[in-house]
């Protein structure tokens, strides 16, 4: 006996209609760039204390500066995030 492959008849039922998709593209690409500012505006990594380990580099100066850029991050990126309008 053979089997037949049946199609399905799919069919969208959302209203996807040009001006939709436009919004959804405006939208995507405002919290693309709110996403991408508000990562540019976070604290520094450990990644400059390992680098401040393997080459001769104050390292004492780079934990100050993590630390200082960690505080500083807690009142700037709220009002980076107002500005952006994430919030």
């Amino acid at each position: 006996m053979r089997y037949q492959k049946k199609e399905k008849n799919v069919t969208n039922h959302t209203n996807s209609t040009p001006s939709n998709a436009t919004h959804s593209l405006r939208s995507s690409t405002k919290t693309n760039l709110a996403i991408s500012v508000l990562e540019a505006g976070m604290p520094m990594a450990i990644t400059p204390f390992i680098l401040g380990e393997l080459y001769p580099m104050e390292r004492e100066l780079i934990a100050l500066s993590i630390v200082i850029s960690c505080v500083v991050s807690m009142v700037t990126l709220p009002i980076i995030m107002v500005l952006v309008g994430v919030v």
